[in-house]
């Protein structure tokens, strides 16, 4: 994909019927960097559903620099990006396409009256004990413990599991830590136990036919939705990331620590408001379901 958007690059700055600035020019390069990060695929497969579910993506976004969702200009900024791009894929590039490119444009966030509860991922973790699937319950309970993202949970290895805390890489290729509280432990050794051939560099989120991938976590999830009675519309990975934030903001913590845990960038003034690792496990170890 970078190849194409280097060379819609170039296409971008010789259009003489659209004259785009050079600001216009890095504002679209700049959204597709962030498209890139969530669509990993070959770009002449991408399909109608991978649209939608990148537009709810975009919806369930936090800003790293105010940690709230991003804006409906933004959003509609990033989709504008991503049409022009797949238009030139499809009529200078010579890609074959059978996405159907749509301007959609979001008019009003409408995340919050269906975010996920607590109650319902019991329900879910319950599903998944009903089922005999541990590696399930393991994988709801990563995302709801830690807040972490699909691309990070897939990090794991099988040797991270008697481990407090890992390193993984997040957005922005940026390191950072993730904290793991007992309960998420003992699913992780639930799970693991039942695996025991499992090599200890292997990914921890394996199946059959190697590492599972979003698209696959994302089935899961969506599985046990329906298994539980919960909503399959308000089940994603991203909206347990929702979640862990609600959970965390109610203990009254300040957002400067809020953002510490979900490893967003600190202002210069947040970052001499970070408390201790003692502290930080203190706060998730009182999340519960």
């Amino acid at each position: 994909m970078q190849e194409y958007v280097g060379n819609y690059a170039e296409f971008a700055k010789n259009d003489i019927n659209r004259n785009l600035s050079s600001g216009t020019i890095k504002s679209y390069l700049m959204d597709l960097r962030e498209f890139s990060r969530f669509y990993r695929g070959d770009i002449s497969k991408l399909s109608q559903k991978d649209i939608y579910e990148y537009k709810r993506h975009l919806q369930e976004e936090i800003n790293e620099k105010t940690g709230r969702l991003l804006s409906v200009k933004t959003i509609n900024r990033r989709l504008v990006s991503l049409k022009q791009f797949l238009d030139y894929l499809k009529s200078e590039a010579g890609v074959d396409m059978d996405v159907v490119v749509k301007q959609e444009k979001v008019q009003h966030q409408n995340i919050l009256p269906e975010m996920l509860s607590n109650s319902d991922v019991k329900r879910m973790l319950a599903a998944a004990k009903r089922k005999g699937d541990s590696r399930a319950a393991a994988i709801i309970c990563t995302l709801f413990f830690t807040g972490a993202r699909v691309s990070e949970i897939l990090q794991i290895k099988v040797r991270d599991a008697d481990k407090d805390e890992i390193w993984i890489v997040g957005k922005g290729e940026k390191h950072r830590r993730l904290f793991i509280p007992k309960r998420l432990s003992r699913a992780w050794a639930e799970y693991l136990g039942e695996k025991s051939e499992m090599p200890h560099d292997a990914c921890m989120f394996s199946g059959q036919k190697g590492p599972l991938t979003r698209h696959t976590i994302h089935k899961i999830l969506k599985f046990y939705a329906g298994q539980a009675h919960v909503k399959k519309s308000k089940v994603h990975a991203h909206a347990f990331r929702h979640l862990y934030t609600k959970n965390i903001a109610v203990t009254g913590v300040n957002s400067a620590i809020i953002k510490q845990l979900l490893g967003h960038q600190l202002s210069t003034t947040e970052v001499y408001m970070q408390v201790s690792r003692k502290e930080l496990f203190k706060i998730i170890e009182n999340i519960g379901v």
